[in-house]
């Protein structure tokens, strides 16, 4: 090989790892995100600890499959089990309610109940913010339970319209859920304490008198009948 050829070789092998550099790092498809909104993002650490199921409905506003990005990044985890897609839209449709049409405000309660019906300890409600060219996503966690959120992160990014690379949006979700993740499932949840029940009150016996020892019974003096005489006693 000559040198001419050895320089072309060298000129292509840097050229395409410069084209892989652009990629990953979203240059080519002018994708960009902001910095994390929340730096206070957990609401009850303990409670983020003790879930171990979720559920990941559709996302507010969703064009390009953040949902299912989302999913993927969560099965990735070891210690939680997150319901299939179609149980959850299934679901939703029995409950008769258009979440796409449901403002974002409105979703929490409801994605609650979804989730009480799927009897998983969490859902994470999706939110997709569009104005111009600058876009946001919302994530939240919500208990079951009671529709509390316990986690929530917010970040601004933009991208050229029809070029967003599903590798940028892991990236982004992967970075937004990484610390959610390392505390998600890392303790059981603590068993029900049962009920005492309490025993019924039992009225007071009066007491008895108790007969004296030795088995003999007290002596009952007689009176002496009216209708006997005494004895004649005689004269001395």
């Amino acid at each position: 090989m000559n040198n001419r050829n050895i320089t072309l070789f060298t000129t292509s092998v840097f050229l395409l790892l410069l084209l892989y550099a652009c990629a990953s790092t979203g240059l080519i498809t002018g994708f960009s995100a902001g910095e994390q909104k929340n730096s206070l993002p957990f609401m009850g650490k303990n409670l983020i600890e003790e879930v171990r199921s979720i559920s990941i409905p559709p996302f507010y506003d969703d064009r390009h499959n953040w949902k299912g990005i989302a999913h993927g990044v969560f099965t990735s985890s070891p210690r939680i089990s997150v319901i299939h897609s179609e149980k959850t839209d299934r679901i939703i449709k029995e409950s008769r309610k258009d979440l796409s049409n449901m403002e974002p405000e409105d979703r929490p309660d409801f994605l609650s109940k979804i989730g009480r019906s799927l009897q998983v300890d969490a859902v994470l409600n999706g939110v997709i913010l569009s104005n111009d060219k600058q876009h946001e996503i919302i994530l939240q966690l919500i208990s079951s339970k009671d529709s509390r959120i316990l986690w929530w992160q917010a970040v601004e990014f933009s991208f050229r319209e029809g070029s967003l690379a599903p590798s940028d949006q892991k990236a982004l979700l992967s970075e937004m859920l990484a610390p959610l993740l390392s505390h998600l499932g890392k303790r059981e949840k603590p068993s029900p304490t049962p009920a005492v029940k309490s025993e019924p009150k039992t009225e007071e016996q009066p007491k008895t008198e108790t007969p004296p020892k030795g088995g003999t019974k007290p002596k009952i003096e007689r009176k002496p009948d009216k209708g006997t005489k005494p004895d004649d006693i005689s004269p001395m």
